[in-house]
């Protein structure tokens, strides 16, 4: 990859990149790669290159040796503080020759060639989002053709395959099977069974990660299915999940997820995921345990937009069981637009949708012939996707604050008191009943036990031979005939999330007196 200062090279840069070969190539001593990757790489873009790029790799390689596979990694970071600073502003010619960064690193991985490289999980994660948000960034640039250069056009049309959604898909599966992590996974949680040995530790974190990635991507697209089915082997409330070594990879994991349930209508998962997450970003954060920098304000900006979801998903559905502590956030600022959405508007939901969803991309390469914006079409398709979802359940609330006064009431009656027609009232009935309805799994909810392989499943996908229906519905109707019968579900008062935050207000009040 060109494009190098071409002024010689700081000492303090060699010796950086000297150590990081040497450490993980040969030392693997995960403390001084961790403190290499987290503190002295940030440390030194900040010092030599916070308007310029890293050295090319032709200016470094004797500090490694010319080892081919730490020349990929090294220019993986490079081309990632490349995108990541303000100061630069990367070309056309860039984005593709990242493409080619990405190709040699993956294919030397995958040729199980070297199992002597050891990174930390924090470092392996980031190097994959950084593969699928190159390939958002790249789909979202060549969707912009009314800002695209005759020359920029021309050399699109001559790079089909660089960034095609076909081949990021297969390198992310590549790396999954390569590194038998499903059958790892499996093997885990099973008793008795021999567990599957990887290339490497190296290859199994990137098989893990893999995992994750995939699932944002398949997000990305729309195919929410698909992105639950690549997480289905990954216990979300195991303690011991690789996945929690990482916040970014936590918090990306629990965010996607959390959103393929909402547009899946599984409404009870997506509040218990941002519950989750949400939670855990804020001990954090109150905590000082954020990483500091872009990092650290990405996560806080993923757990307001996960806030913003759950009063989404309780504007169309009230009665959804939410923890206090997310109650208490969503009535902070009232004024805000992205917090009580009760009365809003549906143009406001939409906007706070719209807001705090994933930035949606095409598979499909658009016709450069056209010159036109097709950026916003594939944001405009989920949107409306949502819209009608939302304009399909607007009439709920007010037939529930009715329902619940009563155990059985005649349609016309409750047609009457809706202000609406009897057979309307009917279909929209039926209608609810039907798009409220999906397949889950008989586990609690509350679970927090590590799972088997096959519950897990069941858990992320709702199948399985004991799986139920079940309706995000409260309280729970059954239309028979002209009547409709009402079951108010039965909830338990829970009051540890009240004396908790109240413990936590003590703890800042005598930390305050101190």
């Amino acid at each position: 990859m060109s494009g190098g200062s071409g002024a010689a090279v700081p000492s303090a840069v060699a010796d950086f990149i000297f150590d990081l070969y040497i450490q993980t190539r040969t030392s693997h001593q995960l403390d001084e790669i961790e403190l290499l990757y987290q503190t002295t790489y940030p440390e030194l873009c900040e010092q030599y290159f916070n308007n310029t790029k890293w050295p090319a790799a032709e200016e470094v390689e004797t500090h490694f040796s010319n080892d081919e596979l730490f020349k990929a990694i090294y220019l993986e970071m490079r081309s990632r503080h490349m995108f990541a600073s303000n100061h630069i502003k990367p070309t056309l010619k860039d984005r593709l020759e990242v493409w080619d960064v990405y190709c040699s690193l993956f294919d030397k991985l995958l040729a199980c060639d070297d199992a002597d490289t050891v990174l930390t999980t924090n470092w392996t994660f980031e190097i994959l989002h950084e593969f699928v948000y190159q390939y958002q960034s790249f789909a979202q640039f060549r969707t912009s053709l009314e800002k695209r250069s005759d020359d920029d056009i021309q050399l699109l049309r001559e790079n089909p395959e660089a960034w095609n959604c076909s081949n990021v898909l297969n390198y992310l599966s590549r790396l999954v099977q390569v590194s038998k992590i499903r059958e790892i996974l499996r093997a885990k949680r099973a008793e008795d069974v021999e567990v599957p040995q990887p290339p490497s530790s190296l290859h199994e974190m990137m098989g893990y990660f893999a995992l994750i990635c995939q699932s944002r991507l398949e997000c990305l697209l729309g195919d929410y299915f698909s992105s639950l089915r690549c997480v289905d082997c990954i216990d979300f409330f195991d303690q011991n999940e690789l996945f929690r070594t990482s916040i970014m990879a936590h918090t990306s994991l629990f965010y996607h997820t959390g959103f393929c349930y909402l547009m899946l209508r599984r409404y009870a998962d997506a509040a218990r995921l941002f519950s989750s997450s949400m939670a855990y970003i804020n001990r954090l954060n109150k905590q000082g345990g954020l990483p500091k920098g872009y990092d650290g304000d990405q996560i806080v900006k993923t757990a307001d937009k996960m806030l913003t979801l759950t009063a989404v998903m309780n504007r169309m559905i009230p009665g959804l069981h939410l923890s206090g502590e997310i109650k208490k956030q969503l009535q902070l600022k009232p004024g805000e637009k992205n917090r009580n959405l009760d009365e809003a508007s549906e143009q406001t939901v939409k906007d706070q949708f719209v807001r705090a969803g994933p930035k949606f991309v095409s598979h499909a390469a658009p016709d450069y012939s056209t010159r036109a914006n097709y950026r916003e079409e594939v944001q405009k398709l989920q949107t409306s996707i949502f819209a009608e979802e939302l304009r399909s359940q607007d009439s709920w609330p007010k037939i529930r604050s009715i329902l619940r006064l009563y155990t059985t009431i005649g349609v016309t009656k409750l047609a009457t008191f809706a202000e609406t027609d009897p057979e309307d009232l009917r279909a929209t009935l039926n209608s609810l009943l039907v798009r409220m309805t999906h397949r889950a799994s008989p586990i609690g909810s509350d679970t927090t036990a590590a799972l088997a392989e096959s519950e897990c499943r069941r858990v992320v996908l709702g199948t399985g031979a004991e799986a139920t229906d079940v309706t995000a519905l409260e309280p729970l109707i059954h239309l028979v005939d002209d009547m409709v019968y009402v079951h108010q579900k039965g909830r338990e008062d829970r009051y540890e999330d009240f004396f908790l935050q109240q413990l936590l207000m003590c703890k800042d009040v005598q930390r305050s007196l101190m």
